[in-house]
């Protein structure tokens, strides 16, 4: 019997990690954030803020917004690595990497 797609998300459930991006934009730390949470299933939440360069004229980030992943590659495997790292020892964390 084929499973039933989970329905949308409400909003209020993902408020914290809205609020975090929102932020994250303010901070300049990105000009734009696009997040699409689901599985092959179905859509569950989607999301955008910010716009795609820091130019007060530059057009807002939507949902549909394209990134280049390429440059997201050493981030997310560094970042895996480092979870894992911690997980294994959590004493790696206040170690100086060189």
């Amino acid at each position: 019997m084929p499973s039933t797609p989970a329905p949308p998300v409400d909003d209020a459930q993902f408020h914290d990690v809205a609020t975090l991006m929102r932020n994250a934009v303010a901070a300049r730390i990105a000009p734009a954030v696009t997040i699409e949470v689901g599985s092959t299933a179905a859509v569950r939440w989607r999301f955008a803020t910010g716009a795609l360069t820091y130019a007060p004229d530059a057009p807002r980030a939507t949902p549909d917004t394209i990134f280049d992943l390429a440059s997201l590659t050493k981030v997310i495997v560094t970042s895996a690595l480092a979870m894992r790292a911690a997980e294994a020892d959590p004493r790696w964390c206040g170690t100086p990497i060189v």
